[in-house]
């Protein structure tokens, strides 16, 4: 990565902390777009230079104890941070090196949080410098901001309807699940590959990992009537004719666990290449719809968020532009399957890399083997209102 130089800035604005307890996590909107730029010069070559747009919406702030009832503010990431689809350093850290003077806790309403300072630090091939001017204060809202106000009028409190549900709630030990995605990209031909520096790049990436003896959550429901009973034969009724709803997810958590692992090698003309192995997060899991057959995915946005695929330092396709619209895998299962002591799913997809700077294409098989370890069939009442 020699002869690399870039910046970026972050202008973080308004956002919202829960003070009780101070254990909470609190979030800052980024006023603006970040745009990263990176300056390439290598041995006797001209420069060139690669401008890309962030996905960066908002920062965490936490208060962290400091001992003698003071906290320190701090800065954090929720969702990794790069260069784009430049060359560049993991950016997640550079918050964590801007340490701010610690407060007392009963001081926090109202005063200044002094987040300014600078840092230097190294990240793989690449050192980093980090400068702040943030400063924030702390505000409390009123709760009618917070909850809203009451807009009915007195005497039209809404009529509340009891609904009768039957209900399933399994819970499965993920035995396994394992597999791994093949990416082949290249810059894109012509004048489009220009501001991202990606003329005549090529390159492979394998997003792979093995996970075992996580828990996964599924629950199912169908409305029935009032006196109904024996719900389990409901149940099954429900889930042969494709009337009940069904939600299950693995790998929901904030900050699931870095245990997936991607490989990128990356050539440019010349024989310069780049090459990097790095840990990412596991991405989430789904079986959720209602019919016959379900749909079981893996990453994408169906799983609320885009797999952790790239990260690395290397130039290259981002998430979105592997994923897009859809997911890593997917694959079907009939609905009464669900009320089996085991299910194995083997998962596939492949799809067209699309986005700025970029083309290729994704190849990806995965196997979940699941065991049931409980299960529970009962009935449910709900209120509704009655428009």
């Amino acid at each position: 990565m020699c002869g690399y130089s870039g910046s970026v800035s972050v202008t973080p604005g308004g956002g919202d902390v829960n003070l009780p307890g101070f254990a909470a996590e609190g979030q800052l909107d980024v006023a603006n777009v970040p745009v990263v730029r990176v300056d390439r010069g290598e041995g006797d070559q001209a420069r060139a230079v690669c401008v890309d747009r962030l996905a960066l919406q908002d920062l965490g702030l936490s208060f962290a104890p400091a001992g003698g009832g003071r906290v320190t503010p701090q800065l954090f990431a929720f969702d990794s941070i790069g260069a784009g689809r430049c060359a560049g350093p993991a950016l997640d850290a550079a918050f964590e090196h801007l340490h701010a003077p610690a407060l007392r806790r009963s001081r926090l309403l109202g005063h200044l949080l002094d987040l300014r300072g600078s840092a230097h630090y190294g990240s793989g091939p690449f050192a980093i410098d980090v400068a702040s001017t943030l400063t924030a204060r702390v505000t409390r809202i009123p709760s009618d901001d917070i909850f809203g106000t009451n807009e009915r009028s007195p005497g039209s409190a809404p009529r509340v309807v009891r609904k009768r549900y039957a209900v399933l709630a399994a819970r499965y030990e993920v035995r396994r699940l394992s597999g791994r995605t093949r990416i082949a990209f290249a810059g894109l031909p012509g004048p489009r590959c220009l501001p991202f520096d990606s003329c005549s790049v090529e390159g492979t990436a394998t997003y792979s990992f093995d996970v075992r003896r996580r828990s996964m959550w599924l629950d199912a429901s169908v409305r029935v009537p009032r006196a109904a009973r024996h719900p389990r034969r409901l149940m099954l009724r429900a889930l042969r004719s494709g009337h009940a709803r069904v939600q299950g997810f693995t790998g929901m958590e904030e900050r699931p666990p870095r245990v997936a692992t991607t490989a990128l090698t990356v050539t440019r003309p010349g024989g310069a290449t780049c090459t990097d192995v790095h840990k990412v997060a596991i991405p989430a899991l789904a079986i959720a719809g209602r019919g016959r057959t379900l749909p079981a995915v893996i990453g994408g946005r169906e799983t609320e968020g885009l797999p952790e695929i790239a990260g690395s330092f290397c130039p290259g396709p981002l998430e979105e532009d592997v994923v897009g619209d859809g997911s890593l895998a997917r694959t079907r299962l009939a609905a009464r399957a669900l009320l089996r002591r085991r299910l194995r799913l083997d998962l596939s997809g492949s799809r067209t890399v699309g986005g700025p700077g970029y083309t290729g294409s994704t190849a990806s098989d995965y196997v979940l083997l699941l065991r049931r370890r409980s299960l529970r069939i009962h009935f449910q009442t709900a209120d509704g209102e009655r428009p």
